[in-house]
């Protein structure tokens, strides 16, 4: 279900030729439509040209904590970089 989180917002990043104004507005909505549904919960950093477009938190890192998620959150990985590294291999 996250994969297909990741390729939506990929998707609609590389898709948009607005200004990074609007496509800011357009990415903070996208994502928090996924959050109220549940099915996002994390940090998100857009950078376009090397210039940080949007930037935000959401939900909590962990749920036992009270703490929100922000754009510095540092978050666990764990295994999910072995498919890209295995793509990148092939």
């Amino acid at each position: 279900m996250m994969s297909r989180s990741v390729i939506g917002v990929a998707t609609l990043i590389f898709g948009l030729t607005a200004e990074a104004q609007d496509v800011s507005q357009r990415i903070e909505s996208y994502l928090q439509t996924f959050h109220i549904y549940r099915l996002f919960n994390g940090s998100v950093l857009v950078a376009e040209k090397g210039e940080v477009i949007y930037e935000d938190g959401f939900g909590r890192p962990n749920m036992a904590w009270d703490v929100p998620n922000s754009s510095h959150t540092k978050h666990r990985i764990a295994s999910t970089t072995k498919q890209f590294t295995a793509a990148l291999v092939l």
